[in-house]
């Protein structure tokens, strides 16, 4: 049952090798946000709670088939040109247009061409041993603790200030990133923080 299963999913996987067909994954997602079930509740990281549990799912089956690695890395360059469009396209509806709907929409192709185009730029460029590989996987963790902490943080104070919402967010953004950067750094050079955090024990040179 087990091997049946697998084939059903490589079947799946092998029809969103064709251009453009991963998109299908996130209609579930752009339904829900034009419905907006359980709106009571509010929005967790800008998305309705029903869109994160289909991004988790969809999540699962990316990683489940090494088929779909093929998918997103056949897809990535046409993924990566929709993801800069949508993203100057969001950006022209942010600041000139008062438009929830397709702010909406241009929202979720833009999450999803970025995060398509990222993953398999990554598995293409960045699947290989490298010193900065090695970095990057033991700071992972405290990075991934921190970041929504510091961001909130800062967003609380930036969000009052009377400024237009790019330069909010360009503000948020870098000031986020070097502060989570800094503490990470910090985090990385004392054992009992690596440890809280996630991370191995520093081992002492021995002399």
């Amino acid at each position: 049952m087990f091997i049946l299963e697998r084939k059903k999913i490589s079947r799946i996987a092998d029809f969103f090798k064709k251009p453009g067909t991963l998109y299908l994954l996130i209609f579930p997602v752009i339904i829900i946000e034009l419905f907006d079930p359980l709106s009571i509740l509010g929005k967790f990281g800008g998305y309705n709670l029903f869109s994160l549990l289909v991004f988790y799912i969809i999540g699962y089956f990316l990683a489940s088939n090494k088929q779909f690695k093929e998918s997103i890395e056949k897809n990535n360059l046409l993924m990566l040109i929709i993801g800069i469009i949508s993203t100057i396209l969001l950006l022209f509806v942010a600041l000139f247009l008062n438009n929830d709907i397709l702010f909406y929409l241009l929202g979720i192709t833009y999450v999803w061409s970025w995060i398509i185009a990222i993953i398999g730029l990554g598995s293409k460029f960045l699947n290989r041993d490298h010193k900065s590989r090695r970095f990057l996987n033991a700071v992972v963790m405290p990075f991934y603790v921190l970041h929504q902490t510091i961001i909130v943080i800062i967003g609380f104070f930036i969000v009052q200030l009377d400024l237009i919402i790019i330069i909010k967010y360009l503000i948020i953004s870098v000031v986020s990133f070097a502060i989570i950067v800094g503490l990470v750094l910090i985090i990385k050079k004392i054992n009992i923080l690596r440890f809280l955090f996630g991370m191995s024990l520093k081992k002492k040179k021995v002399e």
